[in-house]
């Protein structure tokens, strides 16, 4: 059973390997990539809004009209109003006239009726204004309510509009704030492949799994074998850490102190330019990182083992691992591929 679990595990590992290689990184590629990624979201971010304020100006011209009509509406209103005050105001005084006021005129034009057929025929024609009055007051009112009606729909859909309007300026701030801070990302990035382009004798990187590097850079130079090293000292921890005989002998610590992964890298890059300048040496005590300043001095531990190494290039481009230790910094502390280390950065004393 142990050993078909041993066949899977080799045949995974040579199945993912392809994988894994495609999965190098170099960084002035994967910086181009990023920029290239971060025009096409500006580009998208940018078409998004135009798009919403082209149905903003649309939902604003709408919005208009729907004044507009509402405007004309309340102004029918108005004049309905008007009419229905004078209908009640003419129908208050025919009724006054015939019921309450001295005025014969009425009585005598129904007693002046020459038999009992004209009585009826007039009386007729006194109720019929009457009741037109009153069938004008029931049309106007009836149109008064279709036009409050018709005016609340209006205002409703005027709201609805305003509505609209707001929720797509506040979606056009958010993209406008997203849009920002892509181009603050861009200039960074721009900024950062400058920097890649510019760094003096940059060798071209191929990061692989086990922490290794491949350079594609010039002939190696023929370089000693492993250096000689010595113990020093580092304040406040005292002495008993590792280092390379050509570094300097004391150090302070300065607190500055974290723990991350790191990988090594040593017999392709023999001899190669760092970025540095430096000529690398796979047994000397020099590590890479992406973003100290050449020339920083690091103290490591790792499993009880502690050593000092100078920062002297740039790397690793993998993430999740922020040093590359040489060689003899590996093999110093006792480690293959990658292991987690604690660092501190250290100011040498002499």
């Amino acid at each position: 059973m142990r050993r078909h679990f041993v066949v899977y595990i080799t045949a995974l590992v040579l199945l993912l390997q392809p994988a894994l290689e495609a999965c190098a990184v170099d960084p002035v590629a994967a910086k181009r990539s990023e920029i290239t990624s971060l025009r096409a979201q500006i580009d998208q971010l940018d078409a998004q809004i135009r798009a919403l304020e082209e149905e903003r100006v649309s939902l604003e011209g709408r919005l208009e009209g729907l004044a507009s009509e509402i405007q004309t509406s309340e102004k029918k209103v108005r004049v309905l109003e008007a009419e229905v005050r004078a209908r009640k105001e003419a129908l208050g005084a025919h009724v006054r006239r015939l019921y309450m006021e001295s005025d014969t005129a009425p009585l005598v034009f129904l007693l002046s009726a020459k038999d009992f057929a004209s009585l009826v025929e007039r009386a007729r024609v006194l109720a019929f204004v009457v009741e037109s009055d009153q069938e004008n007051l029931k049309r106007l009112a009836s149109a008064r309510r279709e036009l409050d009606a018709a005016l609340a729909q209006l205002r409703e859909e005027q709201t609805r509009q305003r509505a609209y309007i707001q929720a797509h300026e506040q979606q056009i701030a958010q993209l406008e704030q997203l849009k920002e801070a892509r181009r603050r990302a861009l200039a960074r990035a721009g900024s950062e492949l400058a920097a890649l382009l510019s760094a003096p004798a940059r060798s071209t990187r191929v990061t692989v799994a086990r922490g290794e590097e491949r350079d594609s850079s010039g002939p190696p130079y023929d370089l000693s074998g492993p250096v000689s090293k010595k113990l020093v000292e580092v304040n406040p921890y005292g002495g008993g850490w590792l280092t390379s005989t050509r570094m300097p002998s004391s150090y302070q610590a300065t607190g500055n102190r974290w723990t991350c992964y790191a990988s090594w890298y040593g017999n392709e890059f023999h001899g190669r330019r760092t970025a540095s300048g430096e000529i690398f040496n796979q047994w000397d005590f020099t590590c890479a990182h992406r973003s100290l300043p050449f020339g920083t001095y690091v103290a490591i531990e790792y499993r009880g083992r502690r050593i000092v190494a100078k920062v002297t290039d740039r790397g690793p481009f993998i993430a999740g691992r922020e040093f590359d230790l040489s060689r003899g910094c590996a093999e110093a502390l006792g480690y293959s591929g990658v292991a987690r280390i604690t660092v501190e950065i250290v100011r040498p004393v002499r």
